[in-house]
């Protein structure tokens, strides 16, 4: 009994390796498609084709990061949702340490606004003029997104792992796959990654929910893209949408 249990947990493993894996190639595939931009920019025009692309990725990756996955788990009888981090248990957990983490991240933020690395990749939608419904909009676009790449990562592949191997090497098969997939942004978000998977993952686990990487992964989006909107040279928030 005890070998068909570890059979079953390394199958699920297995399983969500495989899909987080492909989910991001298709992913990958999708946001940077040339044929998908020049579609946006020949219905929209150039201004505004970035604000229905981005709203489109992130759509698409609410879907495939947390919709398949959850639906995944949901229709498997032998597991239950709240055991991939979907519970409010112990919530409460470790909130001096989220407090801090996050205002570490928006002071990070602040050090890194003006460099060109950041400035090439955020704000992610190149609207040159921003207003405030498009910042809003944009926030809840990075909520959502960030809810179904959390539920991905630390949810059902973290807990996969973790059931599978046990606390350390489900850490570290989770940051080494973190950092790969942040190779497309470049050097600096790649290794970057390292230290933040690293302590999401076990703030993660200590918890027993996915909310603490949650909170301090969304502190670090809308900081960032709000602080590098007071700086870019071609990108800037109006008053009044012109």
């Amino acid at each position: 009994m005890d070998n068909f249990f570890l059979h079953f947990e390394y199958q699920k493993f297995i399983l969500a390796f495989l899909y987080v894996i492909l989910s991001f190639m298709i992913f990958h595939f999708i946001s940077t498609s040339l044929k998908i931009q020049k579609y946006f920019i020949g219905k929209f025009g150039i201004e505004n084709y970035s604000v229905f692309q981005t709203t489109f990725n992130r759509l698409f990756a609410i879907f495939i990061y947390g919709i398949i996955p959850f639906l995944i788990i949901v229709f498997n009888k032998n597991i239950k949702i709240i055991e991939f981090g979907l519970n409010f248990k112990n919530i409460h957990t470790n909130i001096g340490w989220i407090l801090l983490l996050c205002l570490l991240t928006i002071i990070i933020n602040y050090i890194n606004k003006a460099t060109s690395d950041n400035l090439k990749l955020y704000p992610q939608i190149r609207k040159k003029e921003w207003d405030v419904q498009l910042l809003i909009f944009s926030a809840l676009g990075w909520i959502a997104y960030l809810c179904a790449y959390e539920f991905l990562f630390r949810g059902y592949f973290l807990y996969t792992c973790f059931y599978a191997f046990g606390t350390w090497p489900a850490i570290i098969i989770n940051v080494v796959i973190y950092s790969l997939i942040h190779v497309p942004k470049g050097r600096k978000e790649a290794i970057g990654a390292i230290p933040l998977g690293f302590v999401l993952c076990l703030l993660t686990l200590q918890s027993g929910n996915i909310f603490a990487a949650l909170l301090i992964h969304i502190t670090m989006a809308l900081s960032n893209e709000w602080l590098t909107l007071t700086i870019h040279p071609d990108i800037h928030l109006v008053r009044k949408k012109s």
